[in-house]
């Protein structure tokens, strides 16, 4: 029978660390664009675009995208992996390390970002991005 603990524990820290690979783009994107530029793109975004956050290339440094779209592309592939090991018998025993690897890829991607743009005053909302990127 499955653990159905590790299971939701498993989907929420991936909706958790995907949930701040988005906050993280849409804070560049706020970083980089005034107000109104971000409103006037925002207009004519198809659901795609405001997924793959495609446009706003030409501000926001790839590196940043790569992180992003892997963040998205390693979480799906770690589920399914899980799922897959978990339902056959003779191999259950590794799903333990798929959780660990799970686990350990988002809590780095979790991390990265807090520790890279950190606030010295707690009372500041958002990240420092000015100390890495330039505008």
């Amino acid at each position: 029978m499955m653990n159905w603990r590790i299971v939701l524990g498993l989907f929420f820290y991936t909706f958790l660390c995907l949930g701040c690979a988005i906050f993280l783009m849409n804070d560049l994107v706020s970083f980089y664009y005034k107000k109104g530029k971000r409103k006037e793109i925002k207009k004519t975004q198809t659901l795609k675009e405001k997924v793959l956050f495609s446009k706003y290339k030409e501000k926001i440094p790839g590196i940043f995208y790569f992180g992003y779209y892997t963040a998205f592309i390693v979480n799906f592939i770690l589920i399914v992996s899980y799922f897959i090991v978990f339902s056959i018998p003779e191999i259950k025993s590794y799903s333990k390390w798929i959780v660990v690897a799970h686990f350990i890829f988002n809590s780095i991607w979790f991390i990265t970002p807090f520790i890279m743009f950190w606030q010295k005053d707690w009372r500041v909302k958002g990240f420092k991005y000015n100390r890495w990127l330039k505008k």
